[in-house]
């Protein structure tokens, strides 16, 4: 909300990756800081998830729909890089508490951008993986 009446316009993301054969894009968009903090906010910390949500930049979200299965990929990038680790350990925290067992998450990033996946289908998300070149696993310091 304070973003918002200081009028801080979100930096644009655009998700360029291929959809998957027989996957449709059903819907795409911006979260929002707002609703990071409605997402987030049952299970993550509120120190780690205020630094969060203190921190977003922008995002962009798709979900992708086959007719049984679904994928919810965002991109996300913070106001400066060192909100990067917050963000991270935010999502992580948050998926392996609220993800099934079944079903396969990932928290990427490239050093800049962070990409959080969820997929009904593991071989799914590890294509959509692939085409992420240059992203891989945080690590502290890289």
């Amino acid at each position: 909300p304070d973003k918002y009446r200081e009028d801080d316009a979100p930096i644009e993301l655009v998700i360029d990756g291929a959809v998957p054969d027989g996957y449709e894009n059903g819907e795409e968009s911006t979260w929002g800081a707002t609703a990071l903090r409605a997402l987030l906010g049952s299970t993550v910390d509120p120190g780690p998830l205020a630094d969060a949500v203190d921190g977003w930049g922008g995002d962009r979200y798709r979900i992708l729909f086959d007719g049984s299965n679904a994928v919810f990929e965002m991109h996300w990038v913070g106001d400066e890089e060192d909100d990067l680790p917050e963000y991270v350990d935010a999502f992580e925290g948050f998926l392996a508490d609220q993800v099934d067992g079944d079903d396969a998450w990932h928290v990427v990033t490239d050093g800049t951008t962070v990409v959080v996946l969820v997929a009904d289908d593991p071989a799914v998300a590890d294509g959509i993986l692939a085409g992420l070149v240059d992203f891989g696993p945080w690590e502290a310091g890289a």
